[in-house]
Parts: structure tokens; sequence; C-alpha cells
């Protein structure tokens, strides 16, 4: 564990004597982390500045809480009632003049390093789709009553206890090619969310990341389908 890591990590403790990050403090530690990213991204994927036409773009999301391979999972609500939490699920998508190519990695602020990584290469025109998609799931919603009564299995067994409710499981952005190639972005996840007591997701950045990487595509399609044309004539 680093020193930095160390503070990172005295950030999901209840305070006992010493001081811990404010909410504040720890966005702006952990921005200084990811500033080593950038580059080793570009390295992973063999790229530098003239491979590019415009600045990258990052996606934080939530890890995947069945791959942190011993990685210690914490989350917290801050005060202005976002969810925070380490491991963070890091993409990094870098427009190049033909190929939109992109890094994930899972980032450990508590080492400062990064786990897990891999690459992808699409070419503009073999993408066919772009969307932000939510899974959704069911659950039984149980009062104080009913959760002592679903632990007797004769009374289980003959009253159906709960009503069942739906709910957001997850939203994504997924991008799909011709070959069936997808690279899936969790946005939300509701496994974290229900563990933080109203806590919200921060999204503001993560969307117009979204927002930039659509509109790049359709630019670039929409470029080689009149280049085609022209060529066609």
């Amino acid at each position: 564990m680093t020193p930095n890591g160390k503070k990172i990590n005295q950030y999901f403790k209840k305070k006992r004597l010493s001081r811990s990050l404010s909410d504040a403090q720890f966005d702006e530690l952990l921005a200084s982390m990811l500033q080593q990213v950038t580059p080793l991204s570009l390295e992973r994927l063999s790229l530098d500045s003239s491979d590019t036409f415009k600045q990258s773009v990052w996606i934080k999301s939530p890890p995947r809480l069945n791959k942190l391979q011993g990685m210690e999972f914490q989350v917290k609500k801050g005060k202005d009632k976002t969810i925070r939490f380490t491991p963070i699920g890091i993409t990094i998508y870098h427009f190049g003049h033909h190929s939109i190519l992109a890094y994930q990695c899972t980032f450990d602020p508590t080492t400062e390093n990064c786990l897990n990584e891999q690459t992808f290469e699409f070419f503009y025109n073999e993408i066919v789709s772009f969307e932000t998609r939510t899974e959704s799931g069911s659950a039984l919603s149980l009062n104080k009553t009913e959760r002592v009564l679903k632990k007797v299995p004769v009374v289980n067994s003959i009253f159906k206890l709960g009503k069942k409710i739906q709910f957001d499981k997850r939203l994504q952005f997924i991008l799909t090619t011709s070959g069936g190639t997808r690279l899936a972005v969790a946005l939300t996840d509701n496994v974290i969310r229900q563990q933080t007591d109203g806590g919200k997701f921060s999204l503001e950045a993560s969307m117009r990341s979204v927002d930039v990487v659509r509109r790049t595509i359709r630019d670039k399609k929409s470029h080689t389908f009149h280049e085609i044309q022209r060529n066609r004539q």
C-alpha cells in the first residue's frame, strides 16, 4: 500500500481518533493518481499522439465484483450522497483516424496499480451499434415480520411471502461490431447502490464521454459512407 493509498483506504474506514479525507480531498487525490493511466493506455495500445485526431475520453465505472482477484472492495456514500468505491473500473477511448481504440483496467488506488488490463480496436465502419442499455431484475420486498417467517421452512412453503418488485440492475454503454464483438462498460450497479442506503452514482462525466464517443463514431461512419459514394461515381 502506497502512502497515498493509505489515505484512500482511511477514507472508507469509520473515523476514530484520526481524521480521514473529505469527499473533495478524496476526489482530488484519486484524480491525481489516475493521471498515470492515460500514458499507460497509450503504451499498451502502441499509440502516440500522431495516431489520434482528438483528445481521449474516460469512463470511471463500478468494478466487476466477481473479478476482484483478492482486491478489497470498499464503498461509501459521501456527504453529497455520491457513491465512492474502490477498486475502480477504468475505460479510456482513443480516437484513431480509422478506428476507435480502448483500454480497460481495474485500478486499485490503495496500491496505485492497474490490473485486469485489456485493449480493443474497433474500425469505425465495422461498428453496428453504440447504445446505453439498462438491465433489469426482480426481487422480493419483505417487511420485518415476513423476513422472520421466511426463515421458517414450513411457513415459507405454504405462504407466498413478500411483494415482487422490479429494479434496474445495471446501466451499461455498449459498442458492438458487425462481427459480434462487443465492449460493455457498466455505468451503475444496483448491488453497490444497495450497500449505501440511498447513494447515487455520479454520471455527469461518464455521460459526457459517452456522447463524445457517439458523436465521433457517427461522424466517422458518415464520412466513410460519403467517401465510398464519391469513389463509386
